[in-house]
């Protein structure tokens, strides 16, 4: 018999199990002990913000004041491959594109806020400026960090507020983040104007693009429509894949099926 570790949050018990296959049932029994199986996911406090480690390995940081917003990079994918461009935070890899200089790992923020852009960095954008940590966790399934942000006009004056939780799985062979946000008005009513500039995104490691010309990456959803048609489309999940130093790798995102309006638009 084969024991994995449980790790409770309120009234849940959380548990990976590998290797199960579709239609097929496994069955376990809960146990109170000492564990011989060793490793996890560790979250620290950094001079950048939080670190997180999974199994003692690098996985990412969360980034608290490199920007005008709070964000995830790098990201290190299981193979060792960084998976996100390193531009603007570091200027020093050669063959980045130095465009869309807003784009910074892996972010939440929106355009038109308000009648306030905080998507892109210029002069009069806005800003989600981080607060406080409300709680970091760390465990032998999982480990996350909470935390406060305020939304902010570049004068300062109050938009909204979000408490957002990022949930970091340790999964053998992958990495899962499990990322959920509840926004709040700071005062008066909170208006999300249309555009086209959200909500959720990911800058990906250059070498993995789809407009290479060698060894081009690929996008493809779950209505099975890819590439440039999968742009503007509602989907379950977006995954893109390609190489990043000769290694095959990919980001999958999945729309949460309680989020508004699911599939959402990608």
């Amino acid at each position: 018999a084969r024991s994995v570790p449980v790790q409770v949050d309120g009234n849940l018990f959380l548990f990976v199990v590998n290797g199960i296959e579709k239609g097929s049932a496994q069955s376990f029994s809960l146990a109170e002990g000492k564990s011989e199986l060793t490793g996890g996911v560790e979250v620290t406090e950094s001079e950048v913000g939080v670190d997180v480690k999974i199994d003692g390995v690098f996985f990412t940081s969360y980034q608290t004041h490199n920007g005008p917003k709070p964000y995830l990079w790098p990201i290190i994918g299981p193979s060792g491959t960084p998976m996100t461009r390193a531009f603007p935070m570091d200027k020093k890899v050669k063959g980045e594109l130095r465009d869309h200089i807003h784009h910074r790992g892996m972010w939440f923020t929106f355009d038109r806020v308000n009648n306030t852009d905080f998507w892109a960095e210029t002069p009069t954008s806005g800003k989600s400026v981080h607060e406080k940590f409300v709680s970091m966790t760390s465990g032998p399934v999982f480990g996350e960090i909470v935390s406060e942000v305020a939304w902010k006009t570049r004068k300062d004056a109050p938009i909204a507020r979000d408490l957002r939780t990022y949930r970091f799985y340790r999964v053998p062979g992958a990495r899962v983040v499990d990322f959920s946000i509840a926004m709040t008005s700071a005062s008066g009513p909170l208006q999300f104007g249309d555009s086209k500039e959200g909500l959720f995104a990911i800058r990906v490691n250059e070498q993995m693009k789809v407009e290479r010309k060698e060894n081009p990456a690929s996008i493809v959803n779950s209505a099975g429509q890819k590439d440039g048609e999968a742009w503007g489309k509602r989907a379950e999940w977006v995954d893109y894949f390609g190489k990043v130093d000769g290694k095959s790798v990919g980001i999958a995102m999945f729309d949460a099926p309680t989020n508004f309006r699911h599939p959402t638009y990608w």
